[in-house]
């Protein structure tokens, strides 16, 4: 048979001497094959989230799964998938009609999600007597852990140094007392900063040294953990002497050898004391300021392994670089403001904060140098206090969700590594030498959505 476009388009008439329309004879329709389209949304996930499968066809009267699902599925539709394992998964759907069978496929990544971070919160203490500052506490803890989108595992606070020893006893039992009036914290465990002398001992720490060595404070110390252990909490990690690193702490470990050794000494009958008290589990936590501004070595400071259960180090956004140069290789900054501007210079600060041109991971210690020490003590890590604030001048920016991430980074590297990490302690609190809130306050909105992404919560269908 011809093609439809051979035929005569009019033909004349037999007999007659006009042309006249004839009808044409029927043309042969070739049946038209499905077509088929496939595509992932996102197209890369982390394992346990959700990716939308959406598919259609057109000229198909059935369709066919293989590869990742099987057996007859709808010509068009959508699925959610959420893949538990690592690697890539196929989903392929044949399709069939009139004119034939067309196949497509759309492929899925899916990627291990890292362990999710032990996350813990300080907002401040409850106040269990009085209604107003109760509710502050409240309020605050709620609206952290509805932007964090995840139920801390922890919570930071202090016995008060202000106090004379014979008074942390008693402080020790109220603030326990509030935190279970306060209906946050049930079932957490509490990260609980301790030092090694009260605030009578500044710039004469070595006497208060001397006398927890010689036993006059033992009762002191058992006594705190026993006031937590007696409110229920079964759990307690303490941070002896937590950033006894800076000169801002009565407790410092100073800047001569005979400081240092006594600190030492006093540190480790502080966690035997601790450890040994009946009834409750007790983590002591060895807990530097990631600046070191002393002249010592800080693993020279390290009291050994029977004595300290994790390493940790308290690490803010705040920048007090020593010099301007540019880590990016560019020209050194003229002023702070423009230097903060970088993140490469910013990232390079917080793991290296003593840097200079001519010692690129600083002066021996900082969030790298941490890391690496619980790697080669085989010690869990902690971030024992952590938060983002400056002043958009000096000491960086107020609201910088780079901070988080960097952390993050460096988190998941010692994880890869074969670290584990016992607790983050996140501060959504405005103290006297910084502002850290996150919550309540418009201009750090993206630092308080950075924070949501380091607690990485489990997504949802």
């Amino acid at each position: 048979m011809l093609p439809i476009a051979a035929l005569p388009l009019a033909v004349t008439a037999c007999g007659g001497d006009s042309a006249a329309s004839v009808p044409l004879p029927a043309a042969v329709v070739a049946a038209v094959a499905p077509a088929v389209s496939m595509s992932f949304s996102p197209a890369a996930i982390k394992t346990t989230d959700f990716a939308t499968l959406t598919w259609t066809s057109t000229n198909a009267a059935t369709c066919t799964g293989s590869g990742a699902w099987t057996g007859s599925q709808a010509t068009t539709g959508t699925i959610k998938v959420s893949p538990l394992a690592a690697g890539k998964s196929t989903y392929a759907l044949s399709c069939t009609g009139t004119g034939g069978t067309t196949s497509s496929a759309a492929t899925l990544l899916a990627t291990s999600r890292a362990a999710a971070l032990p996350i813990g919160l300080y907002v401040g203490n409850p106040n269990g007597n009085e209604a107003a500052p109760m509710a502050r506490f409240q309020s605050d803890w709620d609206a952290s852990v509805g932007q964090l989108q995840r139920s801390p595992q922890f919570f930071g606070t202090f016995v008060d140094f202000g106090k004379d020893w014979n008074e942390w006893a008693s402080n020790a039992r109220w603030t326990a007392w509030s935190f279970n009036q306060s209906g946050r914290v049930a079932g957490m465990k509490p990260v609980i900063g301790i030092k090694l002398s009260t605030n009578a001992y500044w710039n004469r720490q070595s006497d208060a040294f001397r006398e927890i060595i010689a036993g006059q404070h033992d009762q002191a110390y058992r006594d705190v953990v026993a006031a937590w252990r007696d409110q229920g909490f079964t759990e307690l990690r303490f941070r002896i002497s937590y950033e006894f690193d800076g000169g801002f702490m009565p407790d410092n470990f100073g800047n001569d050898a005979a400081t240092l050794a006594l600190w030492k000494q006093a540190f480790a009958h502080v966690a035997d004391l601790m450890h040994a008290v009946p009834g409750v589990k007790v983590l002591i936590v060895w807990n530097p300021a990631d600046i070191n501004w002393t002249s010592h070595a800080l693993p020279d400071a390290y009291p050994g392994d029977s004595y300290v259960d994790v390493i940790a180090s308290d690490i803010y956004s705040a920048l007090y670089p020593l010099s301007l140069h540019d880590w990016s290789g560019g020209p050194d900054a003229a002023t702070p403001a423009v230097w903060m501007q970088s993140v490469t210079n910013r990232s390079h600060f917080w793991d290296h904060p003593g840097a200079t041109p001519g010692s690129v991971d600083g002066s021996g210690w900082g969030l790298v140098q941490a890391l690496a020490l619980a790697l080669a003590h085989h010690k869990p890590f902690a971030l024992g206090e952590t938060g983002v604030g400056g002043d958009d001048v000096k000491t960086g920016l107020s609201d910088d969700p780079q901070f988080p991430a960097n952390l993050s980074a460096r988190l998941n590297d010692f994880v890869a590594q074969g670290g584990v990490v016992d607790h983050v302690i996140i501060w959504d609190y405005d103290a006297s030498d910084g502002k850290w809130r996150f919550t309540g306050v418009p201009a750090k909105a993206a630092t308080a959505a950075a924070w949501t992404a380091l607690a990485e919560p489990a997504a949802g269908p």
